[in-house]
């Protein structure tokens, strides 16, 4: 791919668990595996750039090992310029199967060295630990416990546990409930806006055996303890955006932005990518102001002149490929309608979103590298992203850049 950080042929990508600004250049982590397309000997891989853009992947840094997979998690500065990796290491013959590490790195994360010991909870399904560092220097993490990816009719609802660090011991701090039955929780991040804080999330929908996901950005006010929701949205509108990741380590130049895994598990197993990688590719960079009780998403700046296109929503665009379109509208009520319609059932996917409500005079700018099509909708700060095997046309096409070339 020509502007996204993506699996070389033959190995596979999945969640994005750290992204952080070190040794002069931007250091993407991701989970990773080099026997695509099965989900084993997990562990996670490093990317660099100099700008966002252009990834050079430099291979697996925290591999599988005797204490298990490494799963997903996040990523701190420490001072002094170290960097501190948080992430579950996942055992299917141990019980408990799930417990979270903690792991420094003294060269920018290409080596690494895990504590002995487990830090904070372990369970069966308790994973995707998110640590921050709170005003008053406390460390705080999020920890994910979702149902049973199998057996989700019958376990709990997922939720979400906190914890507080008190000297080198992990202490609970409270429960984040009200996950509907059978939609996993995972991957949580915390973003804060000072006034107000925007917990993201990311869901499965296993409901019916499906597999279909979503991040959903709930905002209000967190104390620590629990968090008052004032406000709930997608944090992309499109069948393909998962296990959004903000930047939140300390020394990062310029303002904040998240990414995303650009697939859904309903899908990224059955999908072989232009190059011959598996799973997805990790979504352009995104940047996210709280606007009110709604946050809006763009592009970076930098990536404006790799757009295929900036053209007025309309009544509509159509991004046409092989054997798939995506379609963008409006409905009589403004909100916006996403839909995939495929040759391969699996792919069709639709949904209309109420609230993102967008008028006829929004700008669409379209950005398409193989095969990947991300969509921002402007002013309303909507984005959409979805797979669309050899799209090659926009509908109506009025492109105000030329097409870009390949880097």
């Amino acid at each position: 791919m020509r502007f996204h950080a993506a699996p070389p042929a033959g190995e596979w990508l999945n969640d994005p668990n750290g992204l952080v600004f070190a040794g002069g250049r931007y250091r993407l982590f991701a989970q990773h595996s080099g026997a695509a397309p099965d989900f084993t000997a997990i562990g996670w891989a490093r990317f660099s750039s100099d700008d966002l853009l252009s990834w050079d992947f430099d291979g697996v840094v925290i591999p599988a090992d005797a204490t298990g997979f490494a799963y997903s998690g996040s990523v701190q500065s420490l001072p002094g310029g170290d960097l501190a990796a948080y992430l579950t290491r996942h055992r299917a013959d141990g019980q408990p199967r799930q417990r979270q590490f903690r792991l420094i790195s003294s060269d920018h994360g290409l080596t690494w060295v895990q504590d002995a010991l487990p830090v904070g909870p372990s369970g069966d399904n308790v994973r995707d630990p998110f640590v921050w560092c709170a005003e008053n220097g406390d460390r705080r993490m999020i920890v994910a416990e979702p149902c049973d990816w199998h057996a989700w009719q019958t376990t709990a609802p997922s939720r979400l546990s906190l914890w507080r660090q008190n000297k080198s011991e992990w202490e609970a701090a409270g429960v984040i409930d009200g996950a509907p039955a059978g939609v996993l929780w995972e991957v949580p991040a915390l973003l804060d806006f000072g006034a107000a804080q925007v917990l993201l999330v990311s869901c499965v929908d296993r409901r019916d055996g499906g597999a279909d996901c979503s991040v959903v950005a709930r905002i209000g006010q967190f104390d620590g303890a629990r968090f008052d929701v004032v406000s709930a949205q997608p944090l992309d509108h499109g069948p393909d955006f998962y296990a959004a990741v903000p930047n939140v380590a300390a020394g990062w130049p310029g303002e904040p932005v998240i990414v995303g895994w650009a697939a859904s598990w309903a899908t990224a197993r059955q999908r072989v990518l232009p190059g011959g990688g598996h799973g997805g590719p990790v979504t352009l960079p995104r940047t996210v102001r709280l606007d009110g009780d709604r946050l809006r998403v763009a592009p970076i700046a930098a990536a404006l002149p790799l757009a295929r296109a900036m053209i007025p929503l309309g009544a509509g665009v159509t991004i046409v490929g092989d054997g798939a379109q995506l379609t963008i509208a409006r409905t009589g009520t403004g909100a916006l309608a996403v839909r995939r319609d495929a040759d391969d059932p699996a792919q069709v996917w639709a949904r209309t979103s109420a609230d993102a409500v967008v008028s006829a005079a929004e700008e669409v700018t379209v950005f398409i590298d193989a095969g990947l099509v991300e969509l921002f909708i402007a002013p309303a700060g909507v984005a959409v992203a979805a797979y669309v095997a050899g799209a090659r046309a926009i509908v109506p096409g009025v492109p105000a850049f030329p097409a870009a070339t390949p880097r």
